[in-house]
């Protein structure tokens, strides 16, 4: 971890961001938004808008000035599936630019997430379809995968190999 922050947007309990050099000449940052439970519908909004290319801000770590939101090469929703609780307007992909998402709450393949990343033009990295807890590891598992450039099959059987890990479940 390289920086924090309490709330920078208003509507969540902290940023963390996280570097690693690869040595091959990648180096990947990793943002995280955490926001809080009563703010679900706000950081659906910011995920959408960020995926339209409407959101995007800059994050300054050690004088460093890391493009954010829309200028991200991965956009990741990790937590619970809001759009089971709330609903959220359509959005326009506003840039022209397809973007590389992933998106790790319960059944996100089928539970409202798909129509929305279609309409996007979203290169859908990983999606779920069951229930499942979204933690870390399956994050990690996926950008470790993503950062080194693994075909898009790799992604899902690394998060599942680390879901199987933790979780103690089957994999299919």
């Amino acid at each position: 971890m390289v920086h924090s922050e309490n709330d920078p947007s208003g509507q969540g309990l902290e940023r963390l961001v996280f570097f690693k050099d690869y040595g091959t000449g990648k180096k990947i940052y990793l943002v995280a938004d955490a926001y809080r439970g009563d703010k679900m519908k706000g950081c659906l909004e910011d995920f959408f808008r960020s995926l339209s290319g409407e959101k995007s801000d800059v994050v300054t770590v050690n004088k460093e000035k890391i493009a954010i939101f829309n200028q991200a090469d991965l956009l990741v929703f990790n937590g619970h599936n809001g759009l089971m609780d709330t609903s959220v307007k359509s959005f326009e992909n506003e840039d022209g630019v397809m973007k590389d998402a992933a998106v790790i709450p319960c059944i996100s393949t089928d539970f409202f997430f798909n129509e929305p990343l279609n309409f996007l033009k979203v290169y859908s990295v990983l999606t779920t379809t069951s229930l499942l807890a979204p933690e870390v590891y399956v994050l990690e598992s996926l950008v470790e995968n993503w950062a080194v450039l693994n075909d898009g099959n790799s992604f899902k059987i690394a998060a599942g190999k680390a879901y199987h890990r933790f979780q103690k479940c089957k994999i299919i």
